[in-house]
Formats: structure tokens, sequence, C-alpha cells
């Protein structure tokens, strides 16, 4: 009896999470912020690659742990849109932001599971700040239970936003094996470890005119580490 209550109690804190997730998704349909995409601190899951249509995020801010499981929101975004955004930022704001991290040896955590080179890096961080932006309407939106020990996962909730309108579901889905590869392996390999700390490949020198790549600056001017890489990188 007392198991039985206990999954109740579980089952109704699962509901009333993702419905509260899902008051704050009613801006998609409206096209104001959606606030259930801003403020879980969105991690990318897996470096873009040229075939696949969208890039997924996890928050990592808002991580639970409870009897052996844990519990985590994943969303997925359209890589055209992250790819307008970049480039209709006419300011250079998102440029300004990603240099400073890079400059400060912020690393993506995916560089824990795959080795990152420089313009990926980069995409990595303007597209979770992007992510963290939350101007972007995710395609699908969804609350993971992963059990590390035994290396399953399951979705509790799915949310998406369809013909104009939000849609969820709030049945737990039946447990699978974590694969061993993508966003659900690079999932659990962030979770279930406790990796060490990473510094950014992209500070490979104190400042970007002493590179011998570089030996003049970008247009004579004197660039950090992380303005240098942006300003050589090859638009996307």
């Amino acid at each position: 009896m007392l198991a039985a209550s206990s999954r109740s109690i579980k089952l109704r804190w699962g509901v009333t999470r993702t419905l509260a997730f899902l008051i704050g998704c009613t801006a998609l349909i409206s096209g104001a912020l959606p606030t259930c995409a801003a403020g879980l601190g969105w991690k990318v899951l897996r470096p873009q690659a040229v075939k696949d249509p969208e890039v997924c995020f996890y928050g990592s801010a808002n991580v639970v742990r409870a009897n052996g499981l844990l519990s985590v929101w994943t969303k997925c975004l359209s890589k055209e849109d992250l790819n307008n955004a970049v480039k209709e930022d006419s300011t250079g704001s998102l440029s300004d932001i990603a240099a400073e991290k890079i400059a400060h040896d912020y690393v993506p955590p995916i560089a824990r599971v795959k080795a990152l080179e420089g313009d990926q890096i980069v995409d990595a961080v303007m597209d979770e700040e992007l992510a963290n932006n939350g101007n972007i309407r995710p395609l699908v939106t969804a609350l993971r239970e992963i059990d590390c020990a035994k290396r399953q996962a399951r979705e509790l909730s799915v949310i998406m936003p369809v013909d104009g309108q939000v849609r969820s579901s709030d049945t737990p889905q039946d447990w699978h094996r974590v694969p061993n590869v993508g966003d659900l392996a690079s999932l659990s390999k962030f979770l279930c470890t406790t990796p060490p700390t990473l510094r950014s490949k992209a500070r490979w020198a104190p400042r970007a005119r002493d590179s011998p790549q570089n030996p003049m600056g970008v247009g004579g001017a004197t660039l950090s580490s992380g303005e240098y890489l942006l300003a050589t990188r090859p638009r996307r």
C-alpha cells in the first residue's frame, strides 16, 4: 500500500511539474517570449551536423535526482531557425557573448563525450545562448527520466506545437535501453557520471595577434582568442 501511495505521489508531482511547464509554454502560440524555454540552463546534446535538421538541448539547471533516478527536461530546436537567428544578429551581441564565454574558458558539456573543433565550440556556445533566450519555438519538449544503474530511460511528458496549439502527453512511456550513440546516450553520460572540469581549447594563444596564424591580428586590431576564433570562422 505504501508503494502504491509513493507511485501516486510521484505521478501527481510529475503531472504538476508538466502543467506548470505547459502554462509557461502557452506563449508559444501567441508568439511572445516562451518562458518555458528560458531559465533552465540549456546545453547542447550533440554538435551540429549537416544532415541533422534539429539541435537538441537539456536543462542543466533543473535536473532532479531521487531514489536512484533522475529527471531532466530536453528540447529540440530547428537548425534552420538557429542559423537564421545567427544571421539576423545585426548588432553582433550574440557573437560578443560567445567570444566572452570562450575567452573565459567556457567549454560546452558536449565536449566531455565528443571532441569539438574551434568552429563547433563556437556553434555550440551560440546555440546554447539562443536556446536560453527562449525566442525560438521548440519542435518538441520532453521530460525524461533516467535510471543510471540499469542504463534505462523513458519519457514522462511530451510537449509540442501542433497546428498552432500546444499539445501535451503526461503518460509515462515504457522503459527502454539507453543506446550507445545519440542524444540520449550523451544525456546519460552527462548526468550519470561526474567528469573533470574542462578548459577551453580555444585559448590556444594569449592574444590572437601573437598566433603564428594571425601575426598582425584581424585588420590590425588586437583580439582575444575568443574574438579571433569568431572573426576568422566561416559563416554557417
